[in-house]
């Protein structure tokens, strides 16, 4: 399964994959871009290993996409 947020201009804001089983299932998306560079192997900072910046505050879209249908 790959769920898709977009923004509301339509572009890709970040790709997810999410479990494909039958049932409840839950997928976190932690509201930032995805990293934009290659961090360090092992270099975790202060603060853990390095995340994407925010996105803005709106309205978001979410496509699911799962054994070929949309």
């Amino acid at each position: 399964m790959k769920i898709t947020v977009l923004a509301p201009d339509g572009s890709v804001v970040r790709e997810l994959q999410g479990p494909d089983r039958k049932g409840f299932n839950r997928v976190s998306w932690d509201l930032r871009y995805p990293l934009t560079f290659k961090p360090v192997e092992g270099d975790e900072g202060w603060f853990g290993p390095p995340k994407g910046t925010f996105v803005l505050p709106g309205e978001y879209s979410i496509k699911v996409s799962a054994r070929g249908q949309d």
